[in-house]
């Protein structure tokens, strides 16, 4: 029965991988009246669909039951649960500026100024580090140290569940960047 059930987990998390960074576009603004939902609490939406992200790359090196996968996914929670307190300390710093949780309350706001870039200056390399590390890009590659580990939690997949979860993590890393361009280059204006 566990070893049915390890499957299944198994086959499971790599589509939810997907479907979270899915849930990344739902709090995505397209222009001044364009979104998919009205959320207005952007930015605490993003913080919790990415510790929901990380917590998936851990259960699919658990998943597989491979020493070298747990190991690579106990790397990148502890990577990824430390890096997520400081992003949420920067993200309360602007919130406190912009004093707002919402994208589109940030991207008004930069309006009337020049842009988020020159008010924001001391958080942008900070945040633009944070989300290459979290998103496990060169030269923060610490989560799958391809060299040390084969591609680390991913090493039992392959085909498709492969395809799927790097799908996923390549639309968190877009999802990133749009946030980036909301929070400090005036958004779609």
């Amino acid at each position: 029965m566990l070893n049915k059930l390890n499957k299944i987990l198994f086959l499971l998390f790599p589509a939810l991988v997907l479907i979270f960074c899915y849930l990344f576009w739902i709090n995505l603004i397209w222009g001044p009246n364009l979104s998919l939902f009205e959320i207005e609490y952007n930015i605490l939406f993003m913080s919790i669909m990415s510790i929901c992200f990380t917590i998936l790359l851990f259960l699919v090196g658990w998943a597989s039951k491979n020493k070298y996968s747990i190991l690579a996914s106990n790397r990148i929670i502890l990577v990824s649960f430390n890096l997520e307190i400081f992003l949420n300390f920067v993200f309360l710093f602007i919130i406190i500026f912009f004093e707002s949780f919402s994208f589109y309350q940030c991207v008004n706001l930069q309006s009337f100024f020049l842009n988020g870039f020159f008010l924001c200056l001391p958080a942008m390399p900070t945040i633009i580090i944070s989300f290459l590390i979290e998103t496990c890009r060169i030269p923060f590659d610490l989560g799958e140290a391809e060299s040390e580990l084969i591609a680390g939690h991913t090493t039992e997949l392959g085909g498709f569940f492969f395809a799927l979860f790097y799908l996923g993590e390549y639309f968190h890393l877009y999802c990133f960047s749009i946030t980036y361009i909301f929070l400090f280059f005036n958004g779609w204006n």
